[in-house]
């Protein structure tokens, strides 16, 4: 008689048994890759099982880190932990630095889309950026259980690429300010409107400092421009046309 196999499904999200690879995004794909240079074959295969056949109850995403309950063995879960090492301040500094030379790029990241031109800040170069654990007796580097938690974070990227800055210790709203705090500093100071000896209406309201004062309805789009900017100057408010 066959042994009858588990059914998890009723744990998690269950995926088809059989398909293609587990991520679909650069992103995902990118993450898988980092994890099965550096994990036994063996183990890996057996996290793509334990992932595709619901056995990861729950994880949840944390600045740096990534923790789930994988049903195992036995009968509570097993708590299994992938995290990656915050990026270090010099390294955030160079991605603002890239974000704010390149047009575009932070519009993209607002939008909820991660620019793979930041792949080689953000993604781990090196096994020692990479850490995994479990409460499971196996220890293996990733364990199965460790490695279905990975599979069901990098299939996470395919529909919120931001994920990868949670788990850089980065934080969307947070990097954008910085962005903006960093070119207000650099940026050049605003244009004076003020004339001297005219004040600081507009040039088609007040005319030449030498012309005589122009004769403009209250009414047209100029004036209307100029009263909600407050100006006032010996040329406004204009006369009324006749």
């Amino acid at each position: 008689m066959s042994r009858r196999r588990t059914d998890f499904s009723q744990f998690g999200t269950q995926r088809a048994a059989r398909g293609g690879p587990f991520a679909q995004s650069w992103w995902g794909r990118a993450l898988v890759s980092s994890m099965e240079k550096i994990a036994d074959s063996g183990r890996i295969a057996r996290g793509r099982g334990s992932a595709r056949a619901g056995q990861v109850i729950s994880y949840r995403i944390a600045p740096g880190a990534v923790v789930g309950e994988v049903q195992g063995s036995q009968i509570d879960p097993f708590t299994a932990t992938f995290t990656l090492r915050p990026l270090d301040p010099d390294t955030v500094d160079v991605l603002i630095d890239r974000v704010r030379s390149t047009p575009g790029m932070l519009a993209t990241l607002a939008s909820g889309t991660v620019p793979i031109e930041l792949g080689d800040l953000l993604l781990p170069t090196e096994s020692g950026e990479l850490d995994f654990g479990c409460t499971c007796p196996d220890q293996g580097w990733p364990c199965k259980h460790a490695a279905a938690v990975v599979y069901l974070t990098a299939q996470r990227l395919d529909t919120e690429p931001l994920v990868i800055l949670t788990l850089r210790g980065l934080d969307l709203d947070t990097l954008i300010r910085s962005f903006d705090s960093e070119g207000r500093t650099r940026s050049p100071r605003p244009i004076s409107t003020t004339t001297s000896g005219t004040g600081s209406s507009c040039r088609r309201c007040r005319g030449s400092n030498s012309g005589p004062r122009r004769t403009i309805s209250p009414r047209s789009r100029c004036a209307r421009r100029c009263a909600r900017a407050g100006w006032r100057s010996r040329w406004w408010p204009p006369r009324s046309a006749n």
